[in-house]
C-alpha cells in the first residue's frame, strides 16, 4: 500500500515542495522490495516436494480460473456501466492490454508462476530432470520472454490498428 499512497506525491516532483516530496520518495523507494518479496513468498508456498505437473495444474487451475474469469467479467461490466464505455471499447482494451484490469496485474504473474512451479520444484528439490522437463521449462521461459517483448514493442501498433490514439495527456481515445 505504501507504493500506492506515496505514488502521487512521488510522481509530482516540481509542483510540490521538496519537504513533501522527500518523505514520499523515501516511502516509495523503501517499499519497492515488497512486490518481489511477495512474488517469492507466493512461489515458495506453491512448491511441493512431490508435485506431478498434471496433478498440480489440475488442482491449481480449478481454483484459479474462476477467480480470473470473475474479476475480468466484473471489471468489464464496471467499465460498461460506471465508466460508460461501449462493449466494443472494452473488447479492444481486453485485446490490447490483456484480461486483467490494470491493478490486478498479480493474477497474470500468478498464472505464470503456476506454469513454472512444477518444473522449478524439481530443480529445487534435486529431483532428476529429464530432457523433456528441461525443454518444457526452457520453452515456457522463452515463450514468456518473446510474448512480453512482442507485447511491449507492438502495443502502439495494436492500439493504432484497433483505432486508438493517445493524446499528450496519455489518455486513450478511440478514433472510430
Amino acid at each position: 500500500m505504501a507504493i500506492h499512497v506515496s505514488g502521487e506525491a512521488y510522481a509530482r516532483f516540481n509542483p510540490i515542495p521538496s519537504w513533501e516530496w522527500w518523505p514520499a520518495n523515501f516511502m516509495n523507494g523503501s517499499s519497492r522490495a515488497a512486490v518481489p518479496v511477495f512474488a517469492m513468498i507466493s512461489g515458495a508456498l506453491m512448491i511441493a516436494r512431490d508435485s506431478d505437473p498434471v496433478a498440480f495444474y489440475r488442482k491449481k487451475f480449478v481454483r484459479f480460473l474462476p477467480v480470473i474469469l470473475s474479476w475480468t467479467i466484473f471489471y468489464a461490466a464496471f467499465d460498461v456501466v460506471a465508466m460508460k464505455l461501449s462493449i466494443m471499447e472494452v473488447a479492444r482494451q481486453f485485446v490490447a492490454y490483456g484480461p486483467v484490469y490494470q491493478h490486478l496485474w498479480y493474477l497474470s504473474m500468478y498464472f505464470i508462476l503456476l506454469l513454472l512451479i512444477p518444473y522449478l520444484a524439481k530443480l529445487r528439490f534435486s529431483k532428476p530432470c529429464d530432457r523433456r522437463d528441461w525443454l518444457i521449462l526452457a520453452g515456457l521461459i522463452v515463450s514468456f520472454s518473446i510474448f512480453e517483448c512482442a507485447r511491449r514493442v507492438s502495443i502502439w501498433s495494436i492500439l493504432f490498428l484497433s483505432g486508438c490514439s493517445a493524446d499528450c495527456a496519455g489518455e486513450r481515445r478511440w478514433i472510430f
